[in-house]
């Protein structure tokens, strides 16, 4: 586990964070997740629609080459994706998070840059996803601890460069420090975006890219940012 104190807010070590505990500023983190999207909402908005318009395609293109012949729906070309070009693809809005909270000026080619990590979250999308399953089989609960307890990985990966397994087990610890404020956290972030499917889904493309904003805020305040040019 990488050691080192991070230079966005002289925040502690990952090890005295997890010796000491910290305080979850909940509200603070939505005051700020707010103004982050301000800063570039244009950009932020239309990424996540040119997200949405491009896994509406390849679902498109895979059930149509299935052409549902004897049961078959799929040719897995969704699987694939959503496997190996997605999480690259949605790691974009992170790394818009970011920059929008260092206030320097975003370019639509910064959406992009999670190619960068490619390995790391391909395998960390990878793992989360099966270890919620098999945790959600055995009784709902250890799935739902999982599923909390893993929302850290994916910034690490970015911002410390951690590796995938690194990155999983430093967000299960530090996320269980204070456990329950992360799943209220959590379910606030699902019922914004469930206001934006509720709206004519069009509320979708402001209210995920702000629960992105939100989620990154948080982290900064937990963790701290390490990389000021990420």
């Amino acid at each position: 586990m990488q050691d080192e104190t991070s230079s966005g807010s002289g925040r502690r070590s990952i090890q005295m964070l997890l010796n000491e505990g910290y305080a979850f500023n909940m509200g603070d983190y939505i005051s700020r997740g707010w103004r982050m999207l301000k800063s570039n909402l244009g950009l932020m908005v239309a990424y996540t629609v040119l997200l949405t318009v491009i896994s509406g395609i390849v679902g498109t293109i895979d059930t149509s080459l299935a052409g549902d012949d004897e049961g078959v729906r799929s040719t897995g070309i969704s699987f694939l994706f959503n496997l190996l070009v997605a999480p690259p693809l949605w790691a974009g809005l992170y790394l818009s998070a970011f920059k929008s909270l260092n206030n320097r000026q975003l370019e639509f080619s910064d959406f992009f840059k999670g190619f960068q990590f490619f390995a790391p979250l391909v395998l960390a999308n990878l793992i989360i996803g099966i270890f919620i399953v098999i945790g959600t089989i055995f009784c709902v609960i250890p799935g739902i601890y999982l599923g909390v307890a893993y929302l850290l990985t994916i910034p690490l990966i970015l911002d410390r460069n951690m590796g995938f397994w690194e990155a999983m087990e430093t967000s299960r610890k530090v996320v269980t420090k204070n456990w329950f404020s992360w799943f209220v956290f959590g379910l606030l972030m699902f019922a914004i975006n469930l206001g934006g499917l509720i709206a004519c889904i069009v509320g979708l493309f402001f209210t995920i890219p702000l629960t992105y904003c939100m989620w990154i805020a948080a982290y900064e305040d937990v963790v701290g940012i390490q990389r000021t040019n990420i």
